[in-house]
């Protein structure tokens, strides 16, 4: 186990480097010097151990589906470093989200994903060529189907690609559109839009229940 942890202790994360020290003692590694290559090989063997790639259809647009690739790491505290090394090798795409709470588990749980085709490409631009058959054919399938997909349209068809009414049926046209802005103190503006009628309608109500207005309550 001594000449295991020696060989490999260039690569090992400082928490594995600890659980080695704790089982054989004190190790000496050689000198190596790790290139960007080295660490290429390194992220390439974590996705294979640990990594999923996966396709799931879309929740509003039928016919189209979203790729996903993730690592998944345990942490007793903090950030494990495993998945900023391997967020480094591959260029930084993808997003490292936690910590999660999972039933079972001892530890807090971290997980690196990536959703965009720009940060699936970079993954396998990096990885495909160090990836075992298995998990290379699986990456090439999601990306085949993603890339296949025609441009995916803005909004939801049901509503048209360009809307011209609320969803309570105002028209833009004539109640005209302002960017919100928030009344609160140091509260950042937001990029959606509101109806100005539905803004009235809403702030006419308000006002019936708290007995201003008496004069717009209707009878």
């Amino acid at each position: 186990m001594s000449a295991v942890g020696t060989s490999l202790w260039p690569w090992l994360t400082e928490r594995r480097r600890r659980q080695f020290e704790a089982a054989v003692g004190a190790i000496c590694p050689f000198e190596l010097d790790v290139d960007e290559d080295d660490s290429k090989w390194w992220a390439a063997g974590l996705f294979d151990a640990e990594g999923s790639v996966s396709l799931s259809s879309h929740r509003t647009h039928q016919g189209y589906f979203i790729g996903e690739a993730a690592v998944t790491q345990g942490s007793p505290g903090g950030l494990p470093t495993e998945l900023t090394r391997f967020q480094e090798a591959i260029g930084g795409a993808g997003r490292i989200y936690g910590p999660f709470v999972q039933k079972a588990a001892r530890l807090s749980i971290y997980r690196w994903k990536a959703h965009r085709l720009q940060d699936l490409c970079a993954l396998a631009g990096v990885l495909r060529p160090r990836l075992s058959a298995t998990k290379g054919e699986r990456l090439d399938g999601a990306l085949a189907v993603l890339s296949a997909q025609p441009r995916l349209p803005r909004g939801n068809p049901a509503w048209g690609a360009y809307k011209t009414h609320c969803i309570n049926g105002h028209e833009y046209a004539t109640a005209r559109i302002r960017r919100y802005v928030s009344r609160g103190a140091n509260t950042p503006a937001r990029d959606s839009h509101q109806c100005l009628e539905c803004m009235r309608e809403r702030a006419r109500a308000r006002r019936w229940r708290i007995g201003d207005g008496a004069e717009d309550r209707p009878g």
